[in-house]
C-alpha cells in the first residue's frame, strides 16, 4: 500500500476556493466522459444523452439530474477490495 493510502481520508483531499467558471456549449461527436460528473452535471445538462458520467459520490450523481448516463465508481486507488472498483450504473438511456 502506497504512503498517500495510508492518510487519513481528508488529508488524501485537496480543498480550494469556490470560483465561477462559465462553460459554454461546444461542438462535439461520439460519447464525453465526464470525470467527477455529479454535483452540478454541467457537462451532462450541456451535452446530455452523449456523457457518461462517473462520480464516487452517488448522492453528487443523483442531485445532477437527468440527461447523462450516472455512473458510481470508484477508481479503487486506495482499495484492495475488488468490490469498490465495479461500475453501479445508476440510470440507464
Amino acid at each position: 500500500m502506497s504512503d498517500q493510502c495510508k492518510k487519513p481520508l481528508e488529508e488524501r483531499y485537496y480543498v480550494y476556493e469556490r470560483q465561477m467558471v462559465t462553460v459554454d456549449d461546444f461542438p462535439s461527436s461520439g460519447h464525453i466522459l465526464a470525470i467527477g460528473g455529479g454535483g452540478e452535471g454541467i457537462i451532462g445538462l450541456l451535452k446530455g444523452q452523449d456523457v457518461i458520467a462517473i462520480d464516487i459520490n452517488r448522492r453528487e450523481l443523483e442531485e445532477a439530474g437527468e440527461g447523462a448516463l450516472n455512473v458510481v465508481m470508484d477508481p479503487g486507488i486506495c482499495s484492495s477490495s475488488m468490490e469498490r472498483s465495479i461500475p453501479q450504473p445508476l440510470s440507464s438511456r
